[in-house]
């Protein structure tokens, strides 16, 4: 087999294949947790626990893939949600809609705090490469040169 630019072509079509599934998988997600979402909103006890039981499911299967170990294994996956979402089935089982929208709002202000914490690390690496690259554009004598536009 020949290798492009060090990647071997089995495994960037492996990798091609899981970036493919990864998308199915999350379209499938976010309808079903749409679904989840408005049978809770509505009240709707016996669509919000067959939303739950497909959801569950969905996310059984996710947790047996090759990527998800991978991110499983770099210490990513967080325990909060995974509570919340346990939490969202106890109260399905028990029959308490009040409950599990309650733990559906936790799971939402938790998804929320963790995508703001996400933006700020990126933000935070972005800054780092922006003064990495800054200072390695100064030249020889110390001073900081700056690109001039000219028009023609």
């Amino acid at each position: 087999m020949s290798v492009v630019s060090g990647v071997h072509h089995g495994n960037m079509y492996e990798t091609l294949g899981q970036a493919k599934q990864l998308r199915a998988g999350a379209q499938s997600f976010r309808q079903e947790m749409q679904d989840l979402t408005t049978a809770l909103q509505s009240g709707d006890l016996s669509s919000a626990q067959t939303a739950y039981s497909s959801l569950q499911a969905s996310l059984q299967q996710f947790q047996s893939s090759p990527l998800y170990q991978k991110i499983e294994s770099s210490g990513k996956v967080s325990g909060t949600l995974a509570t919340d979402f346990s939490a969202i089935g106890t109260a399905l089982t028990a029959g308490d809609i009040t409950g599990a929208q309650s733990a559906a709002q936790q799971m939402q202000t938790d998804m929320q705090a963790q995508a703001q914490q996400a933006q700020k690390k990126l933000h935070m690496a972005y800054m780092g490469y922006l003064m990495n690259n800054s200072s390695s554009s100064q030249d020889t004598t110390g001073s900081n040169t700056q690109p001039v536009n000219v028009a023609v």
